[in-house]
Protein backbone atom coordinates (compact mmCIF):
# COMPACT_ATOMS: atom_id res chain seq x y z
CA UNK A 1 0.00 0.00 0.00
CA UNK A 2 1.21 3.51 -0.72
CA UNK A 3 1.69 6.21 0.16
CA UNK A 4 2.25 5.97 3.90
CA UNK A 5 1.20 9.20 5.63
CA UNK A 6 3.44 9.93 8.59
CA UNK A 7 2.95 12.72 11.13
CA UNK A 8 5.96 13.05 13.46
CA UNK A 9 5.78 13.97 17.14
CA UNK A 10 7.05 17.38 16.12
CA UNK A 11 4.64 18.59 13.44
CA UNK A 12 4.50 22.40 13.60
CA UNK A 13 6.83 25.36 13.90
CA UNK A 14 4.55 26.55 16.66
CA UNK A 15 5.68 23.87 19.13
CA UNK A 16 9.04 23.05 20.72
CA UNK A 17 12.45 24.64 20.82
CA UNK A 18 14.52 25.52 17.77
CA UNK A 19 17.09 22.86 18.68
CA UNK A 20 14.39 20.18 18.72
CA UNK A 21 13.04 21.35 15.38
CA UNK A 22 16.50 21.29 13.83
CA UNK A 23 17.21 17.84 15.22
CA UNK A 24 13.96 16.35 13.91
CA UNK A 25 14.20 17.94 10.47
CA UNK A 26 17.84 16.97 10.02
CA UNK A 27 16.95 13.39 10.99
CA UNK A 28 14.37 13.28 8.19
CA UNK A 29 16.93 14.57 5.71
CA UNK A 30 19.69 12.18 6.76
CA UNK A 31 17.48 9.09 6.92
CA UNK A 32 16.58 9.35 3.22
CA UNK A 33 12.96 8.41 3.90
CA UNK A 34 11.42 6.30 1.13
CA UNK A 35 9.56 8.32 -1.52
CA UNK A 36 6.29 6.52 -0.73
CA UNK A 37 6.32 8.03 2.78
CA UNK A 38 4.50 11.37 2.93
CA UNK A 39 5.49 13.57 5.87
CA UNK A 40 2.67 15.69 7.26
CA UNK A 41 2.88 18.89 9.26
CA UNK A 42 0.53 21.74 10.18
CA UNK A 43 2.72 24.71 9.24
CA UNK A 44 3.45 27.68 11.45
CA UNK A 45 0.84 26.73 14.06
CA UNK A 46 -1.32 23.80 15.12
CA UNK A 47 -4.35 25.65 13.75
CA UNK A 48 -3.50 28.30 11.18
CA UNK A 49 -3.40 29.22 7.50
CA UNK A 50 -1.45 27.45 4.78
CA UNK A 51 1.42 29.56 3.49
CA UNK A 52 4.13 28.82 0.99
CA UNK A 53 7.02 30.14 3.08
CA UNK A 54 6.58 27.52 5.81
CA UNK A 55 6.30 24.78 3.17
CA UNK A 56 9.48 26.05 1.46
CA UNK A 57 11.29 26.10 4.78
CA UNK A 58 10.18 22.56 5.56
CA UNK A 59 11.27 21.30 2.13
CA UNK A 60 14.68 22.98 2.40
CA UNK A 61 15.36 21.56 5.87
CA UNK A 62 14.08 18.01 5.30
CA UNK A 63 14.65 17.51 1.58
CA UNK A 64 10.93 16.72 1.13
CA UNK A 65 7.86 18.78 0.36
CA UNK A 66 5.31 18.35 3.15
CA UNK A 67 1.70 17.32 3.05
CA UNK A 68 -0.27 19.94 4.96
CA UNK A 69 -2.35 18.48 7.77
CA UNK A 70 -4.79 21.40 7.95
CA UNK A 71 -6.67 21.68 11.23
CA UNK A 72 -9.63 23.26 9.48
CA UNK A 73 -12.58 23.15 9.93
CA UNK A 74 -11.95 21.09 13.09
CA UNK A 75 -13.72 22.54 16.15
CA UNK A 76 -12.82 20.19 19.00
CA UNK A 77 -10.95 23.09 20.61
CA UNK A 78 -14.11 25.25 20.35
CA UNK A 79 -17.06 22.91 20.67
CA UNK A 80 -19.75 25.60 20.45
CA UNK A 81 -18.41 26.88 17.13
CA UNK A 82 -19.37 25.77 13.63
CA UNK A 83 -16.99 26.86 10.86
CA UNK A 84 -19.46 27.27 8.01
CA UNK A 85 -18.57 30.71 6.70
CA UNK A 86 -16.11 31.13 3.82
CA UNK A 87 -12.53 30.04 4.50
CA UNK A 88 -11.09 33.55 4.72
CA UNK A 89 -13.52 34.36 7.54
CA UNK A 90 -11.37 32.04 9.67
CA UNK A 91 -7.89 32.02 8.10
CA UNK A 92 -6.04 34.16 5.63
CA UNK A 93 -5.87 32.41 2.28
CA UNK A 94 -2.67 32.29 0.25
CA UNK A 95 -2.98 31.53 -3.46
CA UNK A 96 0.76 31.16 -4.12
CA UNK A 97 1.38 27.86 -2.29
CA UNK A 98 3.27 25.43 -4.50
CA UNK A 99 5.74 23.73 -2.16
CA UNK A 100 3.48 21.05 -0.67
CA UNK A 101 2.33 17.71 -2.08
CA UNK A 102 -1.25 17.97 -0.86
CA UNK A 103 -3.68 18.93 1.88
CA UNK A 104 -5.47 16.76 4.45
CA UNK A 105 -8.45 18.47 6.08
CA UNK A 106 -9.42 17.72 9.69
CA UNK A 107 -13.25 17.95 9.95
CA UNK A 108 -15.52 19.27 12.67
CA UNK A 109 -17.27 16.94 15.07
CA UNK A 110 -20.33 17.70 12.90
CA UNK A 111 -19.34 15.75 9.82
CA UNK A 112 -22.08 16.84 7.44
CA UNK A 113 -21.72 20.52 8.33
CA UNK A 114 -18.03 20.16 7.44
CA UNK A 115 -18.94 19.77 3.78
CA UNK A 116 -19.01 23.55 3.29
CA UNK A 117 -15.35 23.73 4.32
CA UNK A 118 -14.46 20.58 2.36
CA UNK A 119 -15.82 22.24 -0.78
CA UNK A 120 -13.39 25.10 -0.20
CA UNK A 121 -10.43 22.91 0.76
CA UNK A 122 -10.85 20.79 -2.37
CA UNK A 123 -11.05 23.91 -4.54
CA UNK A 124 -8.01 25.66 -3.09
CA UNK A 125 -5.95 22.46 -3.24
CA UNK A 126 -6.89 21.89 -6.88
CA UNK A 127 -7.06 25.45 -8.19
CA UNK A 128 -4.77 27.29 -5.80
CA UNK A 129 -3.67 30.24 -7.92
CA UNK A 130 -7.21 31.15 -9.00
CA UNK A 131 -9.03 30.33 -5.77
CA UNK A 132 -11.84 32.76 -4.96
CA UNK A 133 -13.04 32.23 -1.39
CA UNK A 134 -16.33 34.12 -1.78
CA UNK A 135 -17.24 32.52 -5.11
CA UNK A 136 -16.37 29.05 -3.82
CA UNK A 137 -18.57 29.53 -0.77
CA UNK A 138 -21.46 30.80 -2.89
CA UNK A 139 -21.13 27.84 -5.28
CA UNK A 140 -21.26 25.08 -2.66
CA UNK A 141 -24.85 25.40 -1.46
CA UNK A 142 -26.70 24.01 -4.50
CA UNK A 143 -24.64 20.84 -3.97
CA UNK A 144 -25.67 20.66 -0.31
CA UNK A 145 -29.39 21.18 -0.91
CA UNK A 146 -30.02 19.20 -4.08
CA UNK A 147 -33.82 19.05 -4.14
CA UNK A 148 -36.87 20.91 -2.89
CA UNK A 149 -39.28 20.06 -0.07
CA UNK A 150 -42.99 20.48 -0.75
CA UNK A 151 -43.63 24.07 -1.80
CA UNK A 152 -40.05 25.10 -1.03
CA UNK A 153 -37.82 24.91 -4.10
CA UNK A 154 -34.26 23.61 -4.23
CA UNK A 155 -33.08 27.17 -4.88
CA UNK A 156 -34.89 28.44 -1.77
CA UNK A 157 -33.40 25.67 0.36
CA UNK A 158 -29.89 26.43 -0.89
CA UNK A 159 -30.40 30.15 -0.23
CA UNK A 160 -31.63 29.46 3.32
CA UNK A 161 -28.70 27.19 4.06
CA UNK A 162 -26.34 29.94 2.90
CA UNK A 163 -27.95 32.53 5.19
CA UNK A 164 -27.73 30.24 8.22
CA UNK A 165 -24.18 29.13 7.42
CA UNK A 166 -22.99 32.73 7.24
CA UNK A 167 -24.60 33.75 10.51
CA UNK A 168 -24.24 30.68 12.70
CA UNK A 169 -20.77 31.76 13.85
CA UNK A 170 -20.76 32.31 17.61
CA UNK A 171 -17.32 33.63 18.57
CA UNK A 172 -17.09 36.32 17.36
CA UNK A 173 -20.09 37.25 15.22
CA UNK A 174 -19.93 36.56 11.49
CA UNK A 175 -17.54 38.70 9.49
CA UNK A 176 -20.37 40.51 7.72
CA UNK A 177 -22.22 41.16 10.98
CA UNK A 178 -19.05 42.53 12.60
CA UNK A 179 -18.74 45.04 9.76
CA UNK A 180 -22.38 46.08 10.11
CA UNK A 181 -22.07 46.44 13.87
CA UNK A 182 -19.00 48.64 13.54
CA UNK A 183 -20.94 50.94 11.21
CA UNK A 184 -23.93 50.89 13.57
CA UNK A 185 -21.77 52.00 16.51
CA UNK A 186 -20.56 55.00 14.53
CA UNK A 187 -23.97 55.97 13.13
CA UNK A 188 -26.37 55.44 16.04
CA UNK A 189 -25.06 58.21 18.34
CA UNK A 190 -25.62 60.62 15.43
CA UNK A 191 -29.21 59.51 15.01
CA UNK A 192 -28.47 57.68 11.76
CA UNK A 193 -30.50 54.44 11.62
CA UNK A 194 -29.33 53.28 8.18
CA UNK A 195 -27.21 50.35 9.37
CA UNK A 196 -29.61 49.57 12.25
CA UNK A 197 -32.30 48.98 9.63
CA UNK A 198 -29.97 46.75 7.63
CA UNK A 199 -29.18 44.71 10.75
CA UNK A 200 -32.89 44.23 11.45
CA UNK A 201 -33.35 43.01 7.86
CA UNK A 202 -30.52 40.49 8.38
CA UNK A 203 -32.15 39.18 11.56
CA UNK A 204 -35.52 38.77 9.81
CA UNK A 205 -33.80 37.00 6.90
CA UNK A 206 -32.00 34.69 9.33
CA UNK A 207 -35.22 33.89 11.20
CA UNK A 208 -36.95 32.94 7.93
CA UNK A 209 -33.97 30.84 6.84
CA UNK A 210 -33.93 28.92 10.13
CA UNK A 211 -37.60 28.03 9.62
CA UNK A 212 -36.73 26.55 6.22
CA UNK A 213 -33.77 24.67 7.67
CA UNK A 214 -36.14 23.09 10.18
CA UNK A 215 -38.16 21.80 7.23
CA UNK A 216 -34.98 20.15 5.96
CA UNK A 217 -34.36 18.61 9.37
CA UNK A 218 -37.83 17.14 9.69
CA UNK A 219 -38.72 16.24 6.11
CA UNK A 220 -37.93 12.51 6.44
CA UNK A 221 -35.59 12.54 3.42
CA UNK A 222 -32.12 11.52 4.65
CA UNK A 223 -30.41 13.05 1.63
CA UNK A 224 -32.01 16.46 2.21
CA UNK A 225 -31.73 16.25 6.00
CA UNK A 226 -28.01 15.54 6.02
CA UNK A 227 -26.67 19.14 5.94
CA UNK A 228 -28.41 20.02 9.21
CA UNK A 229 -27.37 16.82 10.94
CA UNK A 230 -24.08 15.38 12.13
CA UNK A 231 -23.62 11.83 11.00
CA UNK A 232 -26.69 10.58 9.15
CA UNK A 233 -29.75 10.94 11.34
CA UNK A 234 -27.91 12.51 14.29
CA UNK A 235 -28.96 16.12 14.99
CA UNK A 236 -26.15 18.63 15.36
Amino acid sequence: MKPLFYTPTWYTYGLGYADMQNQCMEAFKQSNVHEDVVICFTGDAVCGPINNSSCENFAARTGRKPCIWWNYPVNDYSDAQLFTDRIDANFSVSTDTTECVGVLSNPMNQAEASRIAFFGVADIAWNTANFDSQQNWEDCFPYLATEGIGDVSQEELAAAYKVVAKNIVTTPESKDMQELYTKFQAEYPLGDMTTATKMKDVFHELNDAIAIMRLMQNCGNAGVRAPVHGDRGQPQ
